[in-house]
């Protein structure tokens, strides 16, 4: 079984403004609606992603439904119209300048039968806790879409760089597909076509030799789409014949694929930031937390001091733990996910919240603690900035 494939791929046709087009994950700037204000002024009224996606910033402030069924059929009037071009049984190979260099991907599906959440044995895999509550609305809005995009990057553990670097050195040879800046300082990216079945075997059998221990690849962005497209699927298998479900489009996600050892792959830690907290939460922390490595505690535009303990993911995980302990005893505090420090205190300054900066993984330590351990602590670890997440350009047909 061929777990993860080239698919059907629809890009924005030569007619369509790009730049407007692609946006940035939805998952991003969650506290900052400042960034999706901005970007919709940018957009205007041309056709973009951004009609089609449901960013989080905006899920407990419009009304759902509404705007699932807007969402809806915006896909169908771009569909009508004939907004894409399609390109059969295709990879597409990426190249994305960011302020770490050049990080390579590869655009493709995976067979969702390869992946599960709630199981540590499959090909594919979680990195870290899926926290259930989340899909619901992501289900909901896969429903009845007839568009999948995506923000899912899947690392793969290539330490000979066997594959998406090989395959830059061929890229001349690839028809290009797109070649642009970015909107809101997201850096330029570039595309290539791969489709010849001289290539498509190629990559099939590097995927095949990257397999050990019957692990081929981990979940380094959008782990909780990936999960809803996986329930998606096992809804639909509740309702399909086996035949059926096993031809059903919706029993593949689409993803990029990243090199963990790609030069410019940087891991950022993710920040958390409390609402609603006072200062007994800052005295608790300090009592339960205790280290050797320094970070800072930001209180609304004051730093303190806290000692973690000197392994990042040890770190995190016995932060995280505290903050849900909290939170179960204090219904009205609230914890949010924040990448950059600079935003972290901008946001503690404004809206007079409790920041914690949380230290740095080493992206080599990934594959081997998740083989030995089975998860990551939440919100771990970032892949780069929020403005160097994957942006939405590539569709596919998911009805």
């Amino acid at each position: 079984m061929k777990v993860i494939r080239p698919c059907n791929i629809l890009i924005p046709n030569l007619n369509a403004d790009i730049s407007k087009w692609a946006v940035v994950a939805c998952d991003q700037y969650t506290s900052e609606e400042k960034y999706w204000k901005d970007l919709s002024e940018y957009v205007d009224n041309e056709p973009s992603a951004l009609d089609l996606i449901f960013p989080e910033v905006y899920l407990n402030k419009i009304d759902v439904e509404k705007k699932i069924k807007d969402i809806n059929n915006n896909m169908d009037k771009l569909l009508k119209n004939n907004f894409f071009s399609e390109y059969k049984k295709s990879y597409v190979f990426v190249e994305r300048e960011t302020s770490t260099g050049i990080r390579l991907g590869l655009v493709a599906v995976i067979d969702l039968e390869a992946y599960d959440y709630n199981k540590f044995d499959t090909l594919i895999r979680a990195s870290e806790k899926t926290v259930k509550e989340r899909l619901p609305i992501r289900v909901k809005i896969r429903e009845n879409a007839k568009l999948e995009l995506s923000h899912i990057v899947l690392l793969i553990d290539d330490k000979k760089k066997t594959l998406l670097e090989e395959l830059a050195k061929r890229k001349y040879s690839f028809k290009r597909l797109y070649d642009f800046d970015l909107n809101m300082n997201g850096g330029n990216i570039k595309a290539y076509l791969i489709n010849d079945e001289a290539t498509i075997k190629e990559i099939e059998e590097k995927f095949d030799n990257l397999i050990d221990d019957n692990l081929l690849a981990l979940v380094g962005d959008g782990n909780h789409s990936l999960a809803s497209a996986k329930m998606h699927y096992e809804n639909l298998k509740t309702k399909l014949s086996k035949e059926k479900a096993e031809n059903n489009m919706a029993r593949y996600a689409m993803v990029e694929i990243e090199n963990i050892y790609d030069d410019a792959m940087q891991f950022d830690a993710i920040h958390r930031v409390i609402y609603n907290a006072d200062s007994d939460f800052v005295a608790a922390l300090k009592k339960e937390i205790k280290g050797d490595l320094k970070t800072k505690i930001i209180i609304g535009d004051k730093e303190e001091d806290l000692y973690v303990n000197h392994n990042a993911i040890v770190a995190v995980k016995e932060i995280q733990d505290f903050i849900d302990n909290y939170i179960e005893k204090h219904k009205d505090v609230y914890v949010d996910y924040i990448h950059g420090i600079d935003n972290l205190k901008e946001i503690c300054k404004d809206k007079n919240a409790i920041g914690i900066i949380l230290p740095i993984l080493d992206k080599a330590d990934f594959f081997d603690y998740v083989k030995k351990y089975k998860i990551m602590p939440r919100k771990s670890f970032s892949i780069g900035h929020a403005n160097e997440k994957r942006y939405y350009i590539e569709a596919r047909k998911i009805r």
